[in-house]
This record gives C-alpha cells, sequence and structure tokens, in this order.
C-alpha cells in the first residue's frame, strides 16, 4: 500500500526509531536516566518511564517494518501511542529543567518525537476507519452478488 510506503517506512522514521529504541535501552539496562527527569519523579519511576519510551520506540520500530499492513498497523499504533505520551511527558520535564537557549535543541527534537507519534496515530486511526468501511462495503456488494 502506498500510504505505508510514504508515511510509515520514511529513513528518518526508521532511523529514529533505532536510535531511541537502542539510547533508551543502554540507559535503562544502565540504570542511568536525564538528571530532568530525576529532578521530577523518583528513580524507580525514572526507571519505568525509561523502560516505557524504550519499548514504545521499539514497538513503533517493529510496526513500521512488519509485512503485514493490518499486523503492522496495530503494532505500530501501540507504540505511538505509548511513544507520544513518554516523549511529551521529556518535554515537559526538559523544559522545567532548562537552564540555557542551547537546550531548545533536545526539547524540539523531544517535542517533535511526540508530536509527530501524535500525528501518526490520528493517520493510523484514520486508515483504520476507510479500512474498515471498505471491508463493510465489500461484504455488502458480495451479499448483494450472492443473492442475483
Amino acid at each position: 500500500m502506498p500510504d505505508r510506503r510514504r508515511f510509515g517506512r520514511t529513513p528518518d522514521t526508521i532511523c529514529m526509531l533505532v536510535v531511541l529504541a537502542l539510547s533508551g535501552a543502554a540507559l535503562t539496562v544502565s540504570g542511568k536516566v536525564p538528571p530532568s527527569v530525576l529532578e521530577l519523579v523518583p528513580l524507580p519511576l525514572a526507571l519505568f518511564w525509561s523502560g516505557t519510551f524504550t519499548a514504545a520506540a521499539g514497538v513503533s520500530l517493529v510496526g513500521v517494518l512488519w509485512r503485514d499492513h493490518l499486523t503492522g498497523w496495530s503494532i505500530e499504533l501501540s507504540g505511538r501511542i505509548a511513544l507520544a505520551c513518554t516523549s511529551l511527558a521529556y518535554t515537559t520535564a526538559l523544559i522545567g529543567s532548562a537552564s540555557n537557549w542551547g537546550a531548545i535543541i533536545v526539547i524540539g527534537v523531544i517535542f517533535g518525537i511526540g508530536s509527530s507519534s501524535v500525528w501518526r496515530v490520528y493517520q493510523l486511526v484514520r486508515r483504520y476507519g476507510q479500512f474498515k468501511a471498505d471491508v463493510l462495503a465489500y461484504k455488502s456488494l458480495s451479499r448483494q452478488g450472492g443473492r442475483g
């Protein structure tokens, strides 16, 4: 389906999800979390956030690369919802701890990941609606054709 190639499997999407999953895994396994997150929550909750962020990026990547479109959309949707939430929460933490204008680059990148994930969730939900309407229309035509 051209929609999937055009919106889901772009090189920047795949690279960003790989980097997020790998760097998040390294942080989570090492027990390190960004200081901006630790300023807001205790270490166990920060590690939970880090693990969720990592898993969300990994699940989104698996969904993007999955061969079957419908299954891939479902997997990506679950990952993108979590990635949007964790990225936007991290954006809030970064804004609260920013001490100079140089932090705006990092804040912008993380906000971009979160907002693009929100947009991708919208695209996937809309695609599901179109898919459902197409299936229902096909079933309706099949029933009508069988009676004639």
